[in-house]
């Protein structure tokens, strides 16, 4: 969750007992924070069960990138060094499975160019496995111009698949589910994650596998049938289910023509391709290619 507005999202708090509803793989940021009083009550913040990392904005108070992570995750810090952005980067290991995220604000007013260098720079050398990057870079994607396409070849490039229009980037095997946050106080989108709960979907297995059922069949196709329903059972019981909410008066994506919708299938399969081996420099150029053109399309 990315806000400007801190006052605004304090006051949606209950500060006495301040208690955010996130699961286990569900993060908070805040950044960009002007207001020097709102700022130092977020930093004071301390949501029961929760730990933060705090990176200060380092030449002028009120600002900076704060993750809140829950205490029972393992999380270390990794170095950034950006010289126009405030940033953030953390490790965290759940479950076995580890991964990072890089949370972003970049100020209007600093050199976007030497940012996309930096970014670059980090992505290579830190960013190499399952990651995510997300934030506010103050990029508009909707204008046509060489920030804006240099943004979107250093993703691509890289891996990173666009998740929504906030600047939400992917990379690695995750599950999310977006949502258009109504809360009057955050201008930014909030992004949930979720995953299959391992222990229930293994208890699942077993109790519909047992080598008594097993047994029982008579060829293998029957036994192919119960197997395959066997683990959408177990797929669907041992995952966390959300409903999204959409604004009614709404349109669902009016500006999605034919022609996109040609060239984001086309694009999806040579990623595909691409992900089988990412050495192949000629597919990577495909797949830039191909991003380029979705991005001249979506300008247009």
């Amino acid at each position: 969750m990315v806000c400007d507005n801190v006052s605004d999202w304090l006051k949606s708090l209950n500060e006495d007992n301040a208690e955010v509803n996130v699961s286990q793989w569900e993060y908070q940021q805040c950044e960009n924070l002007f207001n020097i009083q709102g700022f130092e009550k977020i930093v004071k913040l301390r949501p029961n069960g929760f730990e933060k990392i705090v990176k200060l904005r380092p030449n002028r108070a009120g600002g900076g990138v704060i993750i809140f992570y829950k205490t029972e995750i393992e999380v270390l810090e990794v170095c950034t060094d950006f010289s126009c952005a405030e940033c953030l980067c953390v490790q965290l290991t759940i479950e076995n499975k580890t991964f990072r995220i890089l949370a972003i604000y970049r100020p209007p007013n600093l050199n976007a160019r030497l940012f996309l260098e930096e970014l670059e720079g980090f992505i290579t050398n830190n960013l190499t496995k399952n990651a995510i990057i997300l934030g506010d870079v103050n990029i508009d994607m909707t204008k046509e111009n060489e920030t804006a396409v240099n943004y979107e070849n250093l993703m691509s490039g890289h891996g990173f698949i666009k998740k929504n229009l906030d600047h939400y980037i992917v990379a690695g095997a995750f599950r999310t589910n977006e949502a258009k946050q109504l809360n009057s106080a955050l201008d930014h989108m909030e992004t949930t994650f979720y995953q299959v709960n391992y222990e229930k979907f293994e208890s699942l297995l077993q109790t519909n596998l047992s080598e008594t059922v097993i047994r029982g069949f008579n060829n293998a196709e029957e036994l192919y049938e119960h197997l395959v329903q066997v683990y959408r059972y177990a797929k669907q019981g041992a995952s966390v289910s959300m409903t999204q909410r959409r604004r009614r008066n709404t349109a669902v994506k009016p500006w999605l023509t034919n022609q996109m919708i040609l060239e984001i299938k086309e694009r999806d399969k040579t990623y595909k391709i691409w992900k089988k081996s990412t050495e192949d420099d000629n597919t990577r150029a495909i797949l830039r290619q191909r991003y380029m053109k979705m991005t001249i399309l979506e300008l247009f």
